[in-house]
């Protein structure tokens, strides 16, 4: 039976920064923005020594894809990066956080004129 790596004590820690920093978006293109940064720091980390090279974005938010997030091209040619995706819950948690960065998308995207409003005075 294999056994699967676990990053969930990672992800703990990452999951109410961004929450936190979803609530304080104000355009949909920020909840895209905040979920790149959010991924790829939750990636170096979980990466951190297991020799994988992250390029510098290396998750990107995709809303209205059938897949929620696309990885860098990069990151999918490498061996180690494979072995990890396969290997441990990182599908999971990086589906996870695209999933609260979407719907934080779809919010502001069905509220801008709202969003602007309040931005304006």
């Amino acid at each position: 039976m294999n056994r699967t790596l676990s990053f969930t004590s990672h992800a703990r820690i990452f999951f109410p920064e961004l929450r936190e920093r979803l609530n304080q978006t104000e355009r949909p293109h920020e909840a895209l923005n905040e979920f790149t940064v959010a991924a790829t720091s939750f990636l170096k980390r979980a990466c951190d020594e297991k020799g994988v090279n992250l390029p510098g974005e290396a998750v990107t938010l995709t809303p209205g894809e059938e897949d929620l997030f696309t990885l860098h091209s990069d990151l999918l040619n490498q061996e180690a990066f494979q072995k990890l995706w396969n290997e441990s819950d990182l599908p999971h948690i990086i589906s996870q956080m695209a999933e609260q960065a979407t719907n934080r998308w779809i919010h502001l995207s069905k509220h801008q004129e709202k969003t602007n409003k309040k931005i304006r005075g």
